[in-house]
């Protein structure tokens, strides 16, 4: 069962000070009940690691009564949503502001929206990720649980990535710790070992995914996700905004930086719309058993 390691490189790269804000990603496939869990948990880690966090949730359209993205672009406004829960955190609509950009240089000149050491978390469809992360070095984050659909949709958008985007992600199997023994500690080994044979076989790669097990302890979790989060800051985007840029957006920098950080979006609560993607799925996957 691999098992969450830091870098070789990890330790000489934490000496070095990013120089703005770095843009990691998840996948969104619209499974909420496994993926916003693993989100917030994100967040946390990261909160807990000093970094202010902002999630730009690209299946949530902007609105004058949910400001997000949108606003942010136009220099009109903020979000202004309190969260004392998680001081360090926002979480922002940004459907229509994402699809303003074409890629990732594009996506790169938003920097200046937050703050200097900050993260920000892309949540977004397979499309979406395909389109503005495309031959970059980010590895964003798939989720994967047993049920037969969860990895029916994981193959699929793990097809997408690595074909359309040139994108290697971050594969994590949520072990079901809450299931019985009998089913689903037993059963969670197959349906991991089918992914990974499909994906040697008919994709050219080898999965290593990382086990994470619900059941474990609060400190045993909050350490793997610890490590996971700087696992994936090892391949995180910088988000550099050019001098045009700088001087376009300066206005409404503060005010941003200052809501943004303080806040969180209702609209994350309710259910993720699913991915549109379509793709033929090997027979492998429905092996009997599954």
């Amino acid at each position: 069962m691999p098992e969450l390691t830091a870098h070789q490189a990890s330790g000489l790269a934490g000496l070095a000070e990013p120089t703005g804000p770095q843009l990691i990603a998840m996948v969104c496939r619209g499974e909420a009940q496994t993926e916003l869990p693993v989100l917030w948990q994100l967040c946390g880690a990261l909160c807990d690691l000093e970094y202010p966090v902002t999630v730009l949730d690209a299946t949530q359209w902007e609105s004058d009564e949910n400001p997000g993205l949108l606003q942010w672009l136009d220099c009109r406004i903020g979000v202004a949503h309190a969260n004392a829960q998680w001081p360090g955190c926002a979480i922002v609509p940004g459907a229509g502001g994402i699809e303003q950009f074409a890629d990732a240089q594009q996506l790169q000149e938003t920097a200046t929206l937050f703050g200097h050491d900050g993260v920000v978390i892309l949540y977004a469809d397979t499309s979406t990720l395909v389109r503005l992360l495309a031959g970059t070095a980010v590895r964003p984050l798939l989720c994967a649980c047993r049920e037969r659909s969860s990895l029916l949709s994981g193959y699929q958008a793990l097809k997408r990535l690595l074909q359309d985007g040139r994108l290697e992600p971050t594969i994590l199997n949520m072990m079901a710790g809450d299931e019985p023994a009998t089913s689903g500690a037993a059963q969670a080994p197959v349906y991991s070992d089918n992914l990974a044979e499909c994906a040697r076989q008919f994709l050219g790669f080898d999965v290593n995914s990382i086990q994470f097990d619900s059941s474990r302890s609060v400190q045993h979790r909050s350490m793997q996700m610890c490590q996971l989060a700087m696992r994936l800051l090892e391949n995180a985007l910088p988000l550099q905004a050019t001098p045009a840029t700088s001087a376009t957006t300066s206005a409404a920098t503060s005010a941003v930086t200052a809501s943004a950080h303080h806040s969180v979006h209702p609209s994350m609560h309710a259910s993720v719309p699913s991915s549109v993607s379509t793709f033929a799925t090997p027979s492998a996957l429905l092996a009997p058993g599954i």
